[in-house]
């Protein structure tokens, strides 16, 4: 029954459209045909399929009526809005979660905000303060790119209706509510003096996360660590924290309570007491609401003296969770926490009886197997260390760390200097630990990326690891290890030889491109750096190269030293440290000069700007390169402008007509000049733009101009990443990833799956 309502609550979040509610109530009155007339176990499975179905489709209609006040684009607007949430602080820019009313007489929504340049002589808000602001909001949106998460997913998930930023003006300080948001304020006071204490600290914000859940110190460096480690669930309050508290307060009501019958009473209140007043500290985030339902469970079994086997226990957990939530399945944390008692479970049966170590090194290596197929579905990378590390610092962290820090909360409370002197002890004692997870994550042998392989070899690897973990007797476990293959070796289909792949991916207001040939990976710039320090590269362009299967890249091309355009070179070449560059005006690196040529898989390259011996800077001294498979051609051209493209059309009368072209200067009137057009005369162009950006990308005129010389202009800031294969025997196809990867929530843009045949162009000679 468990699972039969997981599989319908989960089948709504793979469908583009919700149903219109009419069908909902169809189903609620199939429903109660089939309980009223069969009462059969697969007649139940089936009802509680459709109930699950029917009732997250239901919450989801209720979650996006908080949407509807601010459709696709932005507006200007002054709110009253009041904080609700930790006020996070990365240098001068604050980021807040407030709650305000978008529309006169609704209920009010939560928005996300950033208050860049906040002045350093002010006091920043807090929790519960409510404050006037000018603020520029839009719809939900973030970028869609292959091997990326979707920032519309966390904002349906979070029920976020609007993002945006603070504007200069009269920003002002309205009022405070006494009561409200007092479990966060304290939280935010603490996170902030925490934080402050240990600044210096390497683990300082390991200590925070554990105390109040807030990870905003967490730097790239800690999570990369983390993560190659297999320990990023530490820093999450969550089951494995809220299980430990609930553990530690039994304990303790046992040995107060005396009498067995006392005992047990004052066991289970204070389980229950304190592991509430935890999951508060941390917020009441979605993952310890999860785990409380299972303490209560627990709690409520013993409290009974009923015997609940694990098996019920964790399938009543599963139900109540999906009841109270239908969203839950949307978090990563859901499967992973589920799935690892399960696994638990199932090697539990008659396998683990020798205790000591050899228990727990086989029971991680089965937590490692059968949760194998979800990590490469939800994170596309398995850390192999992650056994051995867990086995060696869970214990520290059950038994010492996490009851250290609570005595730290707790005795914070009463006394500040002696808490934070507790916190500083934690930190040194975890200091000790952090180098030497520094040094394993640095083996890369130990972490292996993947590509996300079909539905097909992802339930043959879910098969796989269970015959695998099976109970001893089961015939030839061994051949469980075959079923991993296709999932654990799989690799996107290459270009054939002779042909090639072009991706723009969609870096809001930049460009990074890839191009793959049969056994080659060119990068054309990276993509912009941002206020906060991160940049495309780490965020989108990394992620996509590991999905794609690239474990190095063959040369990087820079198309020139604006922002946008190289704002991540940094980060990509400590990366991929060996990789070649070439640039147009950035100083220390080889610069891209005309008549530069290079052949991949037998796909030629070509640099047609800027010449050698003349000095180009700014938007013009961008980087030119031209692909050619012998039939069809792409043109990327960077930021190019008027000048650069009279000197492209005049050096090159008869070479510049391409298939597919990179609108110069994100579709600027500066550029795409007539002349240039006309020359080029593309089947498609692409622009990179962000979303509502403020300069009007791609101009209307330029758009048109392109059209006129019967072009398609497909748009990353409406279409997201998109993807050309240019294949050998002439076929162009072209997809776009808001198109492939539809959902009820997403906002869709414009939908583009067109192809070509190889003799649509053979008129043009190519």
């Amino acid at each position: 029954m468990a699972v039969s309502l997981l599989s319908g609550t989960s089948l709504l979040f793979l469908l583009p459209r919700l149903p219109p509610v009419p069908l909902l109530l169809a189903i609620l009155l199939v429903l109660a045909l089939l309980y009223v007339k069969w009462r059969f176990v697969w007649v139940g499975c089936v009802v509680a399929a459709l109930a699950g179905f029917a009732w997250a489709a239901f919450i989801a209609h209720l979650l996006l009526s908080d949407q509807v006040p601010l459709k696709a684009g932005r507006i200007d607007s002054r709110i009253d809005a009041t904080v609700i949430g930790i006020v996070r602080q990365k240098g001068s820019t604050l980021i807040l979660q407030a709650e305000t009313r978008l529309v006169v007489d609704q209920q009010p929504v939560r928005v996300d905000l950033r208050w860049y340049e906040f002045p350093a002589n002010r006091q920043p808000p807090i929790p519960g303060e409510t404050w006037r602001l000018n603020v520029r909001l839009r719809a939900p949106r973030g970028s869609a790119n292959p091997g990326g998460r979707y920032w519309e997913d966390h904002a349906f998930r979070h029920g976020v209706a609007a993002s945006g930023y603070v504007r200069s003006g009269k920003n002002e300080y309205l009022s405070t509510s006494v009561g409200r948001a007092a479990i966060t304020r304290l939280r935010n006071r603490l996170s902030r003096e925490i934080g402050g204490a240990l600044a210096q600290r390497l683990t300082g914000p390991l200590v925070v996360a554990l105390a109040v859940g807030d990870r905003q110190h967490l730097s790239d460096e800690h999570w990369q660590v983390l993560r190659k480690t297999g320990l990023s669930h530490l820093v999450a309050i969550s089951g494995l924290h809220i299980g430990i508290v609930a553990g530690l307060a039994y304990a303790l009501g046992a040995a107060l309570g005396g009498l067995r019958d006392r005992g047990v009473v004052a066991a289970c209140l204070c389980s229950a007491a304190l592991a509430t007043g935890y999951a508060a500290l941390a917020g009441f985030t979605i993952p310890t609401r999860r785990a409380l339902i299972v303490v209560f469970i627990l709690l409520a079994a013993r409290l009974s003296k009923r015997q609940l086997r694990p098996g019920h226990a964790l399938s009543l957990a599963l139900i109540l969770v999906v009841l109270q939530d239908p969203m839950t399945p949307l978090d990563a944390g859901f499967w992973l926490s589920f799935a690892a008692v399960a696994v638990i479970l199932y090697v539990s049966v008659g396998q683990l009886s020798r205790g000591g170590l050899h228990d727990l090194w086989r029971l991680q290596l089965a937590i490692l197997f059968g949760l194998s197929p979800l990590m490469i579905i939800l994170f596309g990378q398995l850390s192999l260390a992650a056994p051995a590390v867990n086995i060696l610092v869970l214990p520290l962290f059950s038994f010492l760390f996490v009851p250290a820090v609570l005595i730290g909360v707790v005795t914070w409370l009463f006394h500040g200097a002696t808490g934070l002197w507790i916190f500083h002890t934690v930190a040194a004692l975890m200091d000790t630990v952090w180098p030497w997870l520094v040094r394993i994550s640095e083996v890369d042998v130990l972490t292996r990326q993947f590509s996300t392989p079909g539905l097909a070899a992802i339930l043959l690897a879910v098969f796989g690891a269970f015959w695998c973990l099976a109970p001893r007797g089961w015939p030839a476990r061994w051949l469980g290890l075959i079923c991993l293959v296709p999932a654990l070796w799989y690799r996107p289909p290459a270009p054939s030889p002779g042909s090639f792949e072009l991706t723009v991916l969609d870096v809001g207001q930049g460009l990074a491109v890839v191009v793959r040939t049969n056994r080659h990976r060119l990068v054309f710039d990276t993509g912009p750096k941002w206020r906060s320090g991160n940049d495309a590269a780490g965020r989108i362009v990394i992620p996509y190269l590991n999905s794609t299967g690239a474990g190095s890249i063959d040369r990087l091309v820079i198309s020139h030293g604006d922002t946008d355009h190289a704002g991540g070179l940094r980060t990509l070449m400590l990366h991929y440290t060996e990789v070649p560059v070439l640039a147009g005006d950035i100083d220390g690196v080889n610069p891209c000069l005309r008549g530069q040529r290079w052949f991949w898989d037998g796909v030629g390259f070509e640099i047609l700007h800027p010449p050698a011996g003349e000095r180009w800077t700014g938007n013009s001294a961008s980087c030119v390169l031209r692909i050619t498979n012998g039939r069809h051609c792409a043109l990327l051209t960077g930021d190019i402008e008027a000048d650069a493209e009279q000197v492209l059309v005049r050096t090159h009368p008869s070479g510049l007509e391409c298939d597919l072209v990179l609108a110069p200067h994100h579709g600027s009137e500066t550029s795409s000049t007539q002349r240039f057009v006309t020359a080029v005369r593309p089947r498609y162009v692409f622009v990179s733009a962000s979303h509502t950006n403020p300069w009007g990308f791609p101009r209307p005129a330029v758009v048109s101009r392109w059209h006129r010389s019967g072009a398609h202009v497909l748009n990353t800031a409406t279409s997201g990443a998109i993807s050309a294969h240019i294949a050998a025997g002439g076929g162009i196809s072209i997809t776009t990833q808001r198109c492939q990867r539809q959902r009820f929530w997403r906002q869709g843009g414009l939908c583009d799956e067109l192809s070509e045949s190889g003799t649509a162009f053979g008129t043009r000679g190519r």
